[in-house]
């Protein structure tokens, strides 16, 4: 409930049974925000205190943090804010959304901040607010109603509930009132009608609550095939999938044609492992877009990274926010292009991107942040929070900060024009190359390019002397392990040792703060979260141990990684094949969700099958195998509609066509082993499992993959060892010998 904290508490028209205890505990944790701590609301006492508190005061996640000062009397959900329904006889205002959401700000300040509107919210609902991060379980069965009502989704999510929790009323964004942007039905309207339906059309809200279940239940229901995926099959699927994309591809600016564009809309790694398979055109698809999208405004060309989209075909002018696992996901992905083509650009990327990462979103400890928002303050609209204004630039800034000269050549060079391209403003974008550019100036590509290294630093300086878009602090276990992966994989390439110390330090940060009385947690902020980890913080985990094991050979992390496997039997496994995305002792929800389709994020199940395979390959067990055919006999129906929309699935299905290499390091100097590594890193190898063992570790690596069994670590040697099935070539101790068995 939504209490006046200055001088009066007010419990509200109902209190719960434990109000006073909820009232005292919001005055205590109040009265401990440090003196720096600025409530996030324009309803400020004349004493500098917020004038409205409510229970997400007591939350940790940011997105909810944010809402605590709201006037509407926000409950997280719980059972006590259903319970509390019931008793009152109110339906239920869900408001689902995250911290770094844009639209969901402007919701926030139009609507939930509107003490008018909050007065009819407190009166006649009962208001929880959920952050999708932290609960993708809730926002995964309420989306899927959104969607099914009207054909998209989005957030804010906003979902009316009975007090039994089943929707019967649906949307995202809506404008406070009629006439606002245009809209001839506001959400106060919408709030009153939908009351107004409860009492008096209780058949009709029960109906459309019944309908929406059944339809989503019905959606969901997987029939798993008794048809074996046999290689014919696969290829079939693959070559479909591929036929997909290169119909949709966007000749001109790579990616998937039309707007918004998003990254992973593309499966970038997919494309080069079809390449692998069927020829070059489609490795040309994959290095255009990876060439576009870096060049783009969706990449920041001073700080590193990528923004979450671009609203144009061009990659041009983005949405702003900054998200862990795009550029966990990117990074993999340009390292790989990096193997693949030798692009020097393309390693560029992927260093540029780890380092912002590593300098922007990284707690001292070793966790990732999950997020960057995309709106920052305006200094010229009185501190108004805008989106953009952070990364943006006139031409008047980059002279002020470079001198005319110069400012003007950076200006030409970056895309930077009077007018701007972008709410007055430009985005920094670079659609030539320096070679190009240099020749159009005449001036030396040498001379451009330390003009160039040069004008960043500064351009760079004076931009973190903006006041910077918040950052969503929250560490997500799956998130964070995507990037422990990205660091591995970069190390494995690019032999930085930095990226090492850092993916090494991000698992420690998992077992330590993220592993709590045998299992993994979904988030840590000031502390672990109370929900406990869904299927794919298991399965990312699990893949970024298996990362970490090919760059640092740590038996420690191999042995947690088959744990983890095996508790994912225990905690997700589904009758028939597959995964649920909840434990099996997490709360029902009205359905209960099995994971297929990639997002913005790779479905855990695929991630899953391609662990299942690799752990097969590494410890010769028919057990991993047999589960990863499970997981392929449990979407082969999906498989067989709409194989694009599993691409990540498809990454598992190459591996298992594929004749994989087995290679085994031993030696008593692990400083030995570099130019071994650089011979990895410098060869594209999508089809095979590394590892490795010293004097010290044999013993446990014996007994964790059975190719060691009658391995010896020689004295002074590095001692390398490449199998295929059952075919082992001779053992090698020089790195030139190794390039050549590579290859």
């Amino acid at each position: 409930m939504s209490q006046k904290l200055n001088h009066e508490i007010n419990p509200g028209p109902r209190a719960l049974p434990h109000a006073a205890e909820l009232k005292d505990r919001l005055s205590q944790a109040l009265k401990a925000k440090t003196s720096d701590y600025v409530p996030r609301t324009r309803h400020i006492s004349s004493h500098g205190t917020p004038t409205y508190t409510n229970a997400l005061l007591l939350e940790a996640s940011p997105y909810l943090q944010q809402h605590a000062h709201n006037p509407v009397s926000w409950y997280p959900w719980c059972e006590d804010a259903f319970r509390l329904a019931r008793e009152l006889n109110r339906p239920v205002l869900l408001s689902v959304g995250y911290a770094t959401c844009h639209w969901c700000h402007v919701m926030e300040e139009e609507s939930f901040e509107d003490e008018e509107i909050a007065a009819y919210i407190n009166a006649h609902f009962i208001a929880i607010k959920v952050d999708r991060e932290e609960r993708p379980d809730i926002d995964n069965v309420y989306m899927a109603c959104v969607q099914a009502w009207s054909g998209h989704g989005g957030w804010p999510m906003t979902v009316v509930l009975t007090p039994e929790r089943k929707p019967f009323f649906g949307g995202t964004y809506f404008p406070p009132r009629a006439g606002a942007r245009g809209a001839r039905f506001g959400f106060i309207e919408l709030l009153q009608d939908l009351r107004r339906v409860y009492d008096e059309d209780p058949e009709r809200v029960a109906l459309a609550a019944s309908n929406i279940i059944e339809h989503i239940k019905e959606k969901h229901e997987l029939n798993v095939s008794d048809s074996p995926m046999d290689r014919e099959y696969m290829l079939g699927r693959i070559k479909d999938a591929y036929k997909y994309y290169a119909r949709l591809f966007d000749r001109n600016w790579g990616g998937l044609s039309g707007a918004p564009k998003f990254p992973s809309s593309l499966p970038l790694r997919f494309l080069l492992r079809y390449a692998n398979l069927f020829g070059e055109e489609a490795a040309s698809l994959a290095h255009q877009t990876l060439n576009q999208i870096a060049a783009g405004g969706i990449h920041d060309h001073l700080g590193g990274g990528f923004h979450r989209y671009s609203v144009d075909e061009m990659w041009l002018v983005p949405h702003f926010e900054k998200m862990l696992y795009d550029n966990a996901l990117l990074s993999i992905a340009y390292v790989e292009g990096w193997q693949y083509f030798k692009d020097p650009d393309l390693a560029v990327t992927a260093c540029s991107t780890l380092d912002y990462v590593r300098r922007e979103m990284m707690r001292q400890d070793g966790g990732f942040y999950a997020a960057q928002d995309a709106d920052s303050p305006n200094p010229e609209r009185h501190g108004e929070r805008e989106e953009g204004v952070y990364f943006t630039w006139t031409l008047d800034e980059f002279n002020a900060v470079l001198g005319e000269t110069k400012g003007s050549l950076m200006a030409a060079y970056l895309g930077v024009r009077s007018g701007g391209n972008f709410e007055g403003r430009s985005v920094l974008h670079q659609w030539q190359s320096l070679e190009e550019f240099a020749a159009e100036k005449g001036i030396s590509s040498t001379e451009l390019e330390s003009i160039v290294k040069d004008a960043k630093v500064k351009l760079l300086q004076h931009r973190s002397e903006r006041q910077a878009p918040l950052t969503d602090d929250k560490v997500v276990t799956a998130w964070h392990a995507l990037m422990v992966s990205a660091f591995a994989k970069a190390y494995v390439a690019f032999g930085r040792s930095d990226d090492l110390r850092v993916a090494q330090n991000a698992m420690n940060f998992v077992r330590s703060k993220l592993w709590v009385d045998g299992r993994l947690v979904r988030c840590f902020k000031d502390g672990p979260s109370r929900t406990l980890g869904f299927f794919d913080d298991y399965a990312f985990v699990i893949q970024a141990l298996l990362d970490l094991h090919e760059a640092d050979f740590d038996s420690d992390g191999l042995a947690w990684a088959i744990d983890l496997t095996e508790d994912c039997e225990q905690l997700f496994a589904a009758a028939g094949g597959g995964y649920y995305l909840t434990s099996h002792d997490a709360e029902a929800l009205l359905i209960r969700e099995r994971p297929q389709y990639d997002g913005a994020i790779p479905a855990a199940t695929s991630v899953h099958a391609l662990n299942l395979l690799r752990l097969s390959q590494l410890c010769d067990h028919p057990r991993y195998k047999q589960r990863a055919e499970g997981i392929f006999a449990a979407v082969r129906p999906t498989m067989d509609r709409s194989p694009a929309m599993l691409s990540e699935m498809l990454l598992a299905m190459d591996f298992a066509l594929s004749d994989v290499k087995q290679i085994l390091m031993l030696t008593d100097d692990r400083q030995k082993l570099t130019p071994f590594y650089a011979a990895l890193g410098h060869s594209f190898g999508p089809h095979r499992v590394v590892t490795g063992a010293d004097r010290h570790h044999i013993d446990r690596m014996r007994a964790l993959v059975p190719g060691f069994k009658d391995k010896i670590v020689e004295p002074g040697k590095v001692t390398v060892f490449l199998c295929q099935g059952q075919k082992c070539q001779l053992p090698v101790h020089d790195a030139e010998a190794f390039k050549l068995q590579l290859k």
